[in-house]
């Protein structure tokens, strides 16, 4: 999630202090974190937290505590983790460390929306900014994470289909980034409205969204980035009014070439399922059938692991719905023409499974809201392949 990721990264970042201690053992935690030894992080972690309660050390301890949350992030432990970053922040607060109480408050909404809880999510992140907007601004890390939870809550809106709401608060980051020099985060702003103009087909909002944000990206260098980028601007040419579909399928087609770990962390259902529009707008439909294939299966793979958070929120409820629904649109064109009653079972058995799926994830979901889901349903995620952005 993008909060843990940040907040996580502007923690390590921290001034340097005289080390001691606490210090040897959260380096000890962060290095085991790192390595993918998530329960020696946890103990040594633990252990930092006890020591600097002990020594009446209030900064380390609530540093200590938020590097436990995100430790009990990691393998699923969200009961545990936002103790700890509730704790964290009331500590924080009482020293007015706005650091420290902007990242214990992240892990809290990361935690809310992994769980897809966005109204507490929303409500989290709203706290923050207005803790920061109060900060003292002199001090560039607390603008840092004025702007990181800036770009959360309108990702947070545009994932709940507050349209409006998302845009404002784009703008919002759009211009702090600028004003803090941050392409990276100004191009992942204007990222996000380019999406919403897409969905929305507002074409020309769009396409100067994503023209800005790819000249962002382009500019630094960002060639990960980029590849997300010309994703957007494969399905923007999709929806212009005269379409260049080999443009389309050559921007798709590096996409998928491209070596992005962004991009291959994604869902890559919903690619696929971009490239087989392109296909089918181009009268390749027997191609298109296969691409609409093995979106529906990527998505059947995917949904499997996902947290609540990923499945539940109105932006993937809609595209998981189009991808399963184009395949049985298509499969049942294509089988009256044929006569082909195994293929028209396959669709009908596609749309099947996407409501039994949509069922058991609005059931997770709510589960997921109130932390009652079962330790088992974590447990199978933590030893999946399914993988989380890396926390420094």
């Amino acid at each position: 999630m993008l909060s843990l990721l940040h907040f996580g990264l502007l923690l390590a970042n921290q001034a340097q202090r005289q080390p001691n201690l606490i210090d040897s053992i959260l380096t000890e935690g962060k290095a085991q974190r790192d390595a993918g030894h998530s329960v020696e992080a946890i103990r040594q972690f633990d252990r930092a937290v006890t020591l600097a309660r002990q020594q009446g050390d209030t900064e380390r301890e609530a540093r200590s505590l938020i590097l436990l949350a995100g430790a009990h992030v990691r393998v699923f432990d969200y009961r545990s983790g936002f103790a700890q970053a509730r704790q964290a922040l009331s500590l924080a607060r009482r020293t007015h460390d706005y650091v420290l109480s902007g990242a214990a408050s992240g892990y809290m909404t990361t935690i809310y929306m992994q769980v897809g809880d966005f109204a507490s999510a929303e409500e989290q992140v709203r706290r923050t900014i207005d803790l920061l907007e109060h900060a003292p601004q002199q001090d560039a890390r607390t603008r840092q994470f004025l702007l990181k939870a800036l770009v959360s809550r309108a990702s947070i809106c545009l994932l709940q289909g507050k349209n409006s709401d998302g845009e404002r608060w784009s703008h919002i980051a759009i211009n702090l980034a600028y004003q803090l020099g941050d392409p990276a985060m100004e191009a992942l702003a204007w990222e996000m409205l380019g999406a919403t103009f897409l969905r929305q087909n507002r074409i020309p909002a769009a396409q100067d969204a994503l023209t800005k944000e790819y000249s962002l990206r382009k500019a630094i260098r960002d060639e990960d980035g980029l590849a997300v980028t010309k994703e957007h601007l494969a399905e923007l040419e999709l929806a212009k009014p005269s379409p260049d579909y080999a443009l389309a399928l050559r921007l798709i087609d590096e996409v998928f070439a491209a070596p992005s770990p962004t991009f291959k962390a994604n869902p890559q259902y919903y690619p696929i399922h971009v490239r087989a529009k392109i296909l089918l707008k181009s009268g390749r439909k027997l191609e298109a059938l296969s691409e609409f294939r093995r979106s529906v299966a990527s998505a059947s793979q995917w949904r499997r692991g996902a947290l609540p958070g990923d499945t539940t929120n109105t932006q993937t409820v809609s595209s998981l719905h189009e991808a399963y629904a184009d395949f049985a649109a298509l499969a049942a064109e294509i089988a009256l023409e044929r006569h082909d009653s195994a293929l028209l079972r396959e669709g009908l058995e596609v749309l099947a499974e996407n409501r039994a799926a949509s069922l058991r994830e609005q059931l997770t979901s709510a589960l997921g809201r109130q932390f009652q889901l079962p330790e088992s349903y974590f447990g199978k995620l933590s030893s999946s392949n399914w993988s989380k952005p890396e926390s420094h």
